[in-house]
């Protein structure tokens, strides 16, 4: 870049480098490794045409193990796949429980049961955090992940709740902030804390636009689940509550996920709808914002929606009628309503999917503190 261009613009343009070249441009100048590694620039980065991809993990009974793919997210998809093992966090390899927990603007989350692992598949780089201890059989868990719109930290979410319902029953919050290295602890014992004592919540989580979403069920009345959705508000650490339509409300089964910036419904119920799966999209996170987008009409017994490419195709997990136990990734098109198979198998209900896409977070965290350790 010529020395006649101004600094600030300079500052401006390399903002909208994709990030594989914004690594190599540290070595130009100090002035530019100065600029690119400081905080401010990681978190104002933002590129014009932004890659995005989708990570998929599979308990793959072919290769004898876990496999990790990532598929380029384009009008071409999924014609675009690399295997991603030789990148991944040396934490995760070694972990024998390891799971998708999701994303936030670009960074994946991974758990190992013990510890999280955010990552940074751009620019190689990773952070496990350790979990508190809290042993107790009567609770149950769930973990959420997301980066904070204000402030650009990541921020892990863990909430244990009693399995059944109890007089006075007790909630523990725990939230890690990457910036402090510190967990905060917060006990929710009234109902107006988080509004929905008498739920129990799926371990699945997705985060959109700040929130972390979770969907919650009634736990003391299996024949009427009345679901809900649970938010977490990264910003302000409050929840919420979004109270389903009826139309959503009554399925038994109701997956999580995400499109660009809106939440994504995949409910099911074989006497609600036989051989198929309905779509929605939550607008606004009002009663009246959902939509019903379209069905995926299906003669297979067990297919499983997991997510939704940018430009709108369901990446879904279909059974092999013979085995019984083998399942495929396989890509549904609305607009023709046909079906593709890729070539990742798995063990049917481990195959997970979550997006991702170019950022620099992570790149400015240099030395390990507190309970998370840098690699």
């Amino acid at each position: 870049m010529s020395d006649h261009i101004p600094f600030e613009i300079q500052i401006e343009i390399m903002k909208r480098f994709p990030v594989k070249s914004l690594m190599r441009f540290r070595s130009v100048s100090k002035h530019w490794k100065s600029l690119i590694d400081s905080s401010r620039f990681v978190s104002d980065y933002s590129i014009g045409e932004t890659q995005r991809c989708l990570f998929i993990m599979s308990d793959d009974p072919s290769e004898g193990g876990m496999r990790y793919v990532s598929i380029v997210d384009d009008d071409n998809f999924p014609k675009q796949m690399c295997d991603m093992s030789a990148i991944l966090p040396n934490s995760a390899k070694q972990s024998t429980t390891l799971r998708l927990v999701g994303s936030s603007q670009g960074l994946l989350c991974l758990y190992t049961g013990s510890s999280a692992i955010i990552w940074n598949p751009w620019i190689r780089k990773s952070v496990t955090v350790i979990f508190p201890n809290f042993d107790n059989g009567n609770f149950e868990r769930v973990v959420g992940f997301g980066v904070c719109p204000k402030t650009s930290d990541p921020k892990l979410v863990r909430l244990s709740f009693p399995q059944k319902s109890l007089e006075n029953e007790t909630w523990k919050l725990e939230v890690f902030s990457l910036s402090s290295g510190l967990w905060r602890t917060r006990l929710l014992s009234k109902i107006s804390d988080l509004l929905c004592r008498s739920f129990k919540l799926s371990s699945r989580s997705e985060c959109v636009d700040g929130l972390i979403y979770w969907c919650a069920s009634n736990k003391d009345d299996d024949t009427n689940p009345s679901r809900v959705i649970i938010s977490f508000d990264l910003t302000r650490e409050e929840f919420g509550v979004i109270y389903l339509p009826d139309s959503l409300a009554r399925y038994r089964i109701l997956d999580l996920s995400k499109h660009r910036e809106s939440l994504v419904l995949f409910p099911y119920d074989y006497n609600i709808v036989k051989y198929g799966y309905d779509v929605w999209m939550m607008e606004g996170g009002v009663k009246s914002s959902f939509k019903k987008l379209f069905t995926i009409n299906t003669n297979y017994d067990l297919v499983t929606p997991m997510a939704i490419s940018y430009n709108g195709k369901v990446v879904l997990e279909m059974i092999d009628t013979y085995t019984q136990d083998v399942s495929s990734v396989a890509i549904y098109e609305p607009s023709s309503k046909r079906f593709k198979w890729t070539t990742i198998t798995g063990t049917f209900g481990e195959i997970s999917v979550n997006s991702y896409m170019e950022t620099m977070l992570l790149h400015d965290y240099r030395v390990g503190m507190g309970n998370w350790i840098l690699l």
